[in-house]
Order: structure tokens, then sequence, then C-alpha cells
């Protein structure tokens, strides 16, 4: 029996799923850490990967990992190296983002992303391709409607009650109490001294949430600006591509799978109706969680068919 390693990392973690040449899994790993390039130290981010990577390890038992697949964040040739070092393997293939995504939508070759987890952004996907890409310039250039942005956007109400310039919002008391310090300042400066900054700004969004199912105006608030940013970037995709309205759509990221999952969601039912008025209603709830992707891309790439209905039954067991 052959086994090989499904990952796919993101801004605040490295997910991965050790499984075998009949798609069977073996073993599941999250580490706590992103592997975002642009917003770690080099230090930081080869920690991190070999953090994740030693995590596997303990869940091999003696297995040998044939070959990686994944989305690594563009860090394929440091999973290589430190893969080859601490698992025994460097066979890695990058899958983009966007592919990913397509594929646990049950949509692949052909269809469209929105994403929303730590970043956000949309991706067009034609014949396995890459065909565009719409914002995930990173946090300091803008991620709008993402976990990052609805952090941020939590922070400043928080600061602009402090200061008098806005009404009082819970997410005050919450900033106050995940970083006390002596004063307010401090504690908004305590989110600075974070080991890794983008992910403290980002951990927001789930106190974002709480304050929103509480009736918090600026939480529901900055959730409903997240909402018209997020398919405002579908529909721009749509138009710059010249995609026919039943061109499908499908989801990802830990934000909006987690509002998904929600008996009542607070962002995706705005953002489809928002989609709806605008034409675009062919929209496929993801099927399973991003880091499966590279077991979907294998079997595709092994003849086996990734269909909606298939990928139910692979995963039967799971999700």
């Amino acid at each position: 029996m052959k086994y090989y390693l499904a990952t796919d990392c993101g801004g605040t973690k490295i997910a991965s799923v050790i499984f075998d040449e009949t798609l069977k899994i073996h073993a599941k790993t999250e580490f706590l850490g992103g592997a975002n390039a642009k917003t770690l130290s080099a230090d930081v981010l080869n920690a991190n990967i070999r953090g994740a990577l030693e995590e596997i390890k303990a869940q091999l038992g003696g297995k040998k990992i044939e070959k990686m697949y994944g989305f690594f964040m563009h860090n394929e040739e440091l999973f290589a190296k430190h893969g080859g070092d601490i698992l025994g393997c460097d066979d890695v293939t990058e899958i983009p983002e966007g592919s990913l995504g397509v594929l646990c939508g049950g949509i692949y070759p052909d269809g469209a992303l929105l994403l929303c987890g730590t970043g956000g952004d949309v991706f067009v996907i034609k014949n396995e391709e890459v065909a565009d890409i719409i914002g995930g310039y990173g946090a300091i250039l803008g991620e709008k409607g993402s976990g990052f942005a609805i952090g941020k956007a939590a922070i400043n109400a928080a600061i602009a009650y402090h200061e008098g310039r806005g009404d009082y919002t819970v997410l005050y008391d919450v900033l106050k109490e995940k970083y006390p310090a002596e004063s307010f300042r401090q504690s908004v400066y305590g989110i600075y001294r974070a080991p890794e900054t983008v992910r403290a700004v980002a951990g927001f969004a789930i106190d974002v949430e709480k304050a929103a199912e509480k009736g918090d105006c600026a939480a529901l608030d900055i959730l409903n600006t997240a909402s018209h940013d997020l398919a405002d970037m579908v529909i721009t995709a749509y138009k710059k591509n010249g995609l026919s309205n039943d061109f499908p759509l499908t989801f990802s990221g830990s934000v909006i799978k987690h509002d998904i999952s929600r008996k009542e969601p607070l962002m995706f039912t705005t953002v489809c109706s928002i989609l709806e008025k605008h034409g675009i209603t062919n929209i496929n709830t993801p099927l399973v969680q991003p880091v499966y992707g590279g077991i979907l891309y294998y079997a595709y790439t092994h003849g086996l068919p990734v269909t909606r209905d298939k990928i139910k039954e692979y995963f039967s067991d799971i999700e």
C-alpha cells in the first residue's frame, strides 16, 4: 500500500491528511501556525512548516509518504526541503488554492471559488487552470470581506467607542479581555506584540460573530459590510471574465464555511441574496474541507471521478 499527504496551508494554520491509494484516510493533523511568507519572518515560517511536518510524522506509525499534494502557499520548496528531512519525502505538487476549493465544491475543472478565511479573494478556474483572481493581495494591501478585515473592523469599532467617536459595542470589552493591560491603548498595542499579528487580528472574527448573535449593532454592521464586499468580488469576477450566470460557484475558507454551517448564517444568506439579484444562482455549498482537495486532485489525476455525488461517497464517513 502506498501512502500520500494532502495539505492545505493558510494564514493561521496548516492542515494535513494522510491517505492511501484507495483514498482511505489514516490520520489528520492541524498545526496552529500560518505559512504566509508575506506576513511571517523566514524563521517563523520555517518553524511552522517544520512543526506541521513533525506532527504528521508522529501520526505516520512507520508509514512512508510517497508524495505531498496541496496548497502550500507557494512554499513548495520549503516543504520539499523539510519534508525530505523529516518525512523522507521531498516530492511536492503545489495545487492552486482556487483549484483546491473548486475540487471540494464538486465543480472541477471549471468553476469560481469565493474564499473567506484569514484572507479573502475570488478565483476563476477554467480547464484546470487559474484564469483570474480578484483580491487576495494580503492584509496590508486589503483583504475585503476576510477574517482579517472583519477582525480589523472589530478593533476599530472598539477604538471608536473608547475615543467617543462611536456607540458602545461589546467588542470593546472583548478586546480588553483578550489583551489585558493597564490602559486601553496598551491593550491595543498587545495585538502588535502577538507572535503572528495577522492571525491575532483575524482571531476577532469569531468574536464578531458571537457579538452579532447577541444583536450588537457594530458587529452586525461589520458582517453586513463583509458580506457585500464578498459578493462584490464575485460579481466583478463574473463580469470581468465574461462568465455566464450559470457558471458554478462554491466557497472555501474558515470564516464563510463556519457561517454556512450555522442554522441561521450571518453572512452566507446575504451574499447569496446579492448574487441572486445579479442572476448568479448556480451556487454550490462546499462538500469537504480544502485539505481534502489534495485527495481529490490525486483522484482526478488517477482517472477517478470528482463529481459531487462521488465526493459524498468518498468521504461519507468523515463529513
